[in-house]
């Protein structure tokens, strides 16, 4: 008479696809089993030949989602955290009954194990796409990887599949996102696919460099990373190789004095991937709004330059401009066209170090180093003869304004005003202000001329050796928190024909050539007298709304605006005149800045400040709202 008698079987392996046997009179019998969630049959019972019984091994499945290139894919498998359910031996009497009793047992285990295995799956969190590069290997040889533009197809994309970028606070590369299946290619196409990545495979990238910016979104200014190399200079342009630096040409001399200038953009194979250009390259050519298409219709028509961008898969077809940029796409094996191709060259260090290595190869760096000046020459570098008897500095100014601004440039906007007559500093920066204000698609009923290019500060302290902002600092050092909507408002006819100027931080506002008075009182009356800075910064922000206030106190610099509070902490008629609100929106707009990166338990200590305590309750709410505490 048989008996059972369990026992622990530590040889058992229990893996996924379980398996049960049953010895019945001498043979195995298989019971039935659920669908498998993995095909690999890697659970093995362990037998026992001398015996007439079997152990029963039962086990979970190891849920994990099927991998692909052009499907989803978790990070990590769905595992059951019972990985041995039951491994024990069983001896029982042989019979119909005790066969249909084991199977019943063995369905009601791994019901419950594939239960619990699917509520796992529910619960994980959402999976990416995948993003590796398949494997595009091939037995097939024969192929030009030139030809790739006539044997990839371009890939199709809807709006809403347009590929998207991801930037980071932390220092981390941006990320390409969007749809990324992968086609079914021939084995030509596989060819030309393999040698596009193996020629990327051996481009440098190490001179590329993750750079933290600075950029505005939805109002409020952020820190993110992206991708910048400052460049070299391995030839220069043709035309100016040869210019002694003492030149008595005239015409020579402002050539030099604009290519020079540009350098403060970066030398002729500098990267630029982390603003709206997606891509700048050399000496500030950027490849939407820019000049870039100009200067790649020019490489391009030099059959050598035109090879070596197509050995790394990038293409461009100058009668589509902007549209024109082509790159193979390695995740999908098909061709990514205009500002799609440029995301991926945003995100992918391989394919800016291509524009490096030609820039710096000797075989090429002649023709790009033209190909730029040669873009220069006919629009920032196309100096007007009213122009040439002028200060070098000025020349260098109004050439780089030109270069990244050709709107407000030498011959932008002629019909609103022209930069022609002009002898003093003063008349040059009220005429780019006419034109940089007319540029605008929103009416000014003000007259107020507003500049609202937030990079313009920052431009102005660099460009023509600073001969603006030296200008421009001695009348507004740092900006004034005013708002663009008090500005603009036709009651304000005190800031008519005078440059105000959007400050970096996407708010408050530089003054030239004079300042107001804080405000109209009455509404229009011209200004009786005259403040200094600092008493014009604190009575302006004595009469804004909080929430105005802390937004336009946040557009300053960390060090303008740490000046600012020291300055009102140094003088107690400030706090008498004015009370500390002020000071606590200085304070609240301090911490809110990227820079300072403060914790929110930082910014919760703010709430225990005196100052917070003399607000009232609905100022007190605007400043929780601003420092994200509520």
């Amino acid at each position: 008479m048989f008996h059972r008698k369990p026992k622990v079987d530590n040889g058992s392996v229990c893996r996924s696809g379980a398996k049960a046997a049953e010895v019945s009179r001498g043979r195995y019998r298989r019971p039935l089993s659920p669908p498998q969630l993995s095909a690999r049959p890697i659970c093995r019972a362990h037998q026992e030949p001398d015996s007439v019984g079997a152990d029963l091994c039962v086990c979970p499945e190891a849920a994990q989602l099927p991998t692909g290139a052009d499907t989803q894919v978790c990070p990590y498998a769905v595992v059951l955290p019972i990985q041995i359910l039951v491994c024990r031996s069983y001896r029982r009497p042989l019979g119909l009954f005790g066969a249909f009793r084991t199977v019943i047992r063995l369905f009601a285990v791994r019901i419950l194990a594939y239960g619990f295995a699917l509520a796992l799956m529910a619960l994980a969190p959402a999976c990416k796409k995948e993003t590796a590069e398949p494997d595009w290997s091939t037995s097939f040889t024969g192929c030009d990887v030139k030809k790739w533009p006539q044997l990839l197809p371009l890939a199709k994309r809807s709006q809403k599949e347009q590929i998207s970028v991801t930037f980071y606070e932390n220092e981390e590369a941006p990320t390409a996102d969007g749809s990324f299946k992968s086609l079914r290619a021939n084995e030509e196409q596989k060819c030309l696919l393999s040698n596009v990545k193996r020629n990327l495979s051996e481009i440098d990238t190490k001179m590329l460099k993750l750079q933290r910016y600075r950029t505005i979104i939805n109002g409020r200014r952020i820190l993110q990373y992206g991708y910048v190399y400052l460049g070299k200079t391995p030839q220069e342009p043709s035309s100016i190789r040869n210019i002694p630096p003492d030149a008595p040409d005239r015409a020579a001399k402002i050539m030099k004095v604009v290519w020079e200038e540009l350098k403060h953009e970066g030398e002729t194979s500098a990267i630029n991937a982390y603003d709206s250009q997606l891509l700048t390259w050399g000496r500030g050519f950027g490849a939407r709004a820019g000049l870039l298409p100009e200067m790649m219709e020019i490489l391009f028509k030099d059959r050598a330059v035109a090879e070596a961008f197509l050995h790394y898969g990038i293409d461009f077809i100058a009668s589509e401009k902007e549209k024109g940029y082509r790159v193979v796409n390695l995740r999908t094996g098909a061709v990514e066209t205009g500002v799609d191709a440029l995301r991926l060259i945003q995100t992918d260090p391989r394919l800016l170090g291509v524009f490096v290595k030609i820039a710096e190869d000797p075989r090429y760096s002649q023709q790009v180093a033209d190909a730029q000046w040669g873009v220069v020459s006919k629009n920032a570098g196309a100096v007007p003869p009213y122009a040439t008897n002028w200060d070098d500095r000025w020349i260098a100014l109004v050439s780089h304004i030109s270069h990244w601004w050709p709107a407000v440039g030498w011959r932008g906007k002629e019909k609103v005003a022209s930069y022609a007559g002009v002898s003093t500093i003063k008349d040059l920066l009220i005429r780019f202000g006419r034109k940089a204000a007319s540029s605008s698609s929103n009416d000014n009923p003000s007259g107020a001329l507003i500049i609202a290019n937030a990079d313009t500060i920052t431009n102005f302290k660099r460009w023509g050796d600073g001969v603006a902002w030296q200008a421009i600092s001695k009348v507004s050092g740092y900006p004034i928190p005013f708002t663009g909507k008090q500005l603009a408002d036709p009651k304000n006819t005190q800031f008519r024909n005078l440059v105000c100027i959007l400050a970096p931080g996407g708010a408050s506002y530089y003054f030239f050539d004079f300042l107001p008075t804080v405000k109209p009182l009455p509404p229009g009356a011209k200004a009786t007298f005259f403040l200094r800075p600092d008493d014009l910064f604190v009575l302006v922000m004595k009469d804004l709304p909080m929430t105005d206030l802390l937004n336009s106190l946040a557009g300053l610099e960390v060090e303008e605006l740490q000046a600012r509070l020291n300055e009102y902490d140094r003088r107690p008629n400030y706090v008498a005149a004015y009370g500390v609100r002020p000071r606590i929106a200085m304070k609240a707009a301090l911490l809110a800045m990227p820079e300072t990166q403060a914790t929110p338990e930082l910014k919760r200590k703010l709430l225990d400040d005196p100052d917070y305590g003399g607000l009232k309750a609905g100022e007190q709410g605007d400043l929780k709202v601003f420092l994200g505490l509520q």
